[in-house]
């Protein structure tokens, strides 16, 4: 089992590294997609490493290589596509945190002293909103109808999908 984790965290590296590179290469709008279309060809490469290389890779415990090969290539697959979805909840989180962006222009700011007034130019409702919009309507969740936005048939099913969940996971609201 440790063999399908080292390949896949090893993968995934590798992914997170191509992901970095292409977004400081290109202008990508669609994030999401970019971040898939990267990932997919990891997913053939687990499997074709998995099965070429050693049950220890050369330097794993022997223990670690006692599992079948066909229940080691399905955990490290299971491992490979948890770390691809943590990933992308991080690096979301990280970009679209309200937070994190204040953190980051206090850490741009001269001196590291920034004022309320600073701070709601800097992340007004509005800006976000029209962020949020434009995400919405780049990423064919939602187009634009005159003044208004209308979910696209892929938006409604996210919207379902999102409702189901807060179903499931009720959040309190403080």
């Amino acid at each position: 089992m440790a063999k399908g984790w080292v390949l896949s965290g090893l993968l995934i590296l590798g992914w997170i590294l191509t992901t970095i590179l292409v977004f400081h290469q290109r202008r990508i709008q669609r994030m999401f997609a970019w971040m898939t279309l990267l990932y997919l060809p990891s997913v053939p490469a687990l499997v074709v490493a998995y099965l070429c290389t050693p049950a220890d890779l050369g330097v794993l415990p022997r223990t670690f290589g006692s599992t079948s090969t066909f229940l080691g290539l399905l955990n490290a697959l299971v491992v490979h596509v948890l770390l691809y979805f943590t990933q992308v909840m991080l690096f979301f989180h990280f970009t679209r945190s309200i937070t994190l962006q204040y953190l980051c222009r206090f850490h741009e700011a001269k001196d590291k002293i920034l004022t309320p007034q600073d701070l709601r130019a800097y992340c007004s409702p509005d800006r976000l909103l029209s962020l949020r919009l434009t995400s919405l309507v780049a990423n064919n969740y939602a187009v634009v109808a005159g003044d208004r936005y209308r979910l696209t048939p892929k938006g409604r099913l996210f919207a379902r999908a999102i409702a189901l969940s807060r179903i499931l996971f009720p959040v309190k609201q403080a």
